[in-house]
């Protein structure tokens, strides 16, 4: 365990940095990226983000909803009767 620091620094840094590029026997011709293509299109502007939870819309009324709860039905009978 010699030497622990400076070889995990050195396996670190063999990692993290980039090579020499001397390892190849021939060298590529290097490709050069296409020319970028201008075009003139107007922007399209999406519309401005709005939170539902923002608007004023007053309390929610539960009867006026389509979805009730079984349960609540049997028990508002069994106090009626």
């Amino acid at each position: 365990m010699r030497n622990l620091i400076r070889r995990t620094a050195r396996a670190l840094a063999l990692l993290l940095t980039p090579g020499t590029g001397t390892h190849r026997a021939g060298a590529r011709p290097v490709r050069q990226p296409p020319a970028p293509h201008h075009h003139h299109h107007a922007a399209v502007r999406l519309p401005l983000h709005r939170s539902p939870y923002g608007l004023d819309l007053g309390p929610c009324d539960g009867g006026a909803s389509p979805l009730v709860r079984p349960y609540l039905i049997g028990m508002e009978v069994e106090v009626a009767a």
